[in-house]
């Protein structure tokens, strides 16, 4: 029985991960451990399902928020999603391949975040890799725009309680992923880069379901449950700590 790590050959264009990224760290190792089948797997090919072999080394869900409060500062908010990642992994090991691709090959919250939007958001036309350094290059270069990324992920936390844990936000909740589609949009828009912004709003109205004008202003910490059918117009401008 193979690891579950997904090692299948993609096109280049279709390849939107951080090509920086380290692979010798501490999560890498936990999760070769967590996802590489166990003995009797080898000796009798009778499971096709690998045993985690970690899962006291993996910090629960339940005790993310404890852990960055622990921690102290928004910049820590990415090792406790790594972490939940790694705990989920272990729990539902189909998954390995999918949090491997989504959140443990990532170095950051910011490749992590261009890589999710991209995947999402390509199609025929315009290419994964395409929109990862398109998103790459805005978060890289706009802080105060991750600022706002991270103070949504914990306003969807704290005040849903149907989120369970930040990656549960960061990989599932379409009104999250649409609003960090707008701001880079309207970092677009604002730079007179109007037709790619309004390509931008137009993918994310087919895939999210929700219809954000690239010149609309938002502000941070925005909780939008569910968010199908959302329409933000031009003019309009969202504050601070809204849902």
């Amino acid at each position: 029985m193979a690891a579950c790590i997904d090692t299948t050959r993609r096109e280049s264009c279709q390849l939107s991960r951080d090509p920086n990224r380290s692979q010798g760290d501490d999560l890498s190792r936990k999760f070769a451990k967590c996802c590489r089948p166990s003995f009797c797997d080898r000796v009798s090919s009778m499971s096709m399902m690998p045993t985690c072999q970690n899962r006291g080394e993996v910090a629960s869900s339940s005790a993310s928020d404890e852990a960055l409060d622990a921690r102290g500062g928004e910049d820590d908010l990415w090792p406790v999603m790594q972490e939940e990642a790694l705990s989920d992994a272990c729990q539902e090991q189909i998954l390995c391949s999918y949090y491997q691709d989504s959140i443990l090959s990532h170095s950051s919250l910011e490749s992590a975040l261009a890589n999710q939007l991209s995947v999402k958001l390509s199609n025929s036309s315009i290419c994964s890799r395409t929109l990862f350094d398109l998103f790459k290059v805005v978060f890289d270069d706009e802080p105060e725009i991750m600022s706002a990324v991270r103070a949504d992920l914990r306003a969807v936390k704290q005040r849903d309680p149907a989120c369970k844990t930040y990656i549960h936000c960061f990989l599932n909740f379409k009104g999250f992923l649409a609003f960090q589609s707008h701001r880079v949009a309207h970092k677009l828009w604002s730079q007179g880069r109007e037709s790619l912004a309004f390509l931008l709003q137009n993918r994310v109205s087919e895939v999210f379901g929700v219809d954000i004008h690239p010149g609309a202003r938002i502000g941070q910490g925005i909780l939008v449950d569910h968010a199908t059918g959302v329409v933000v117009g031009e003019t309009a401008v969202i504050g601070n700590d809204l849902c």
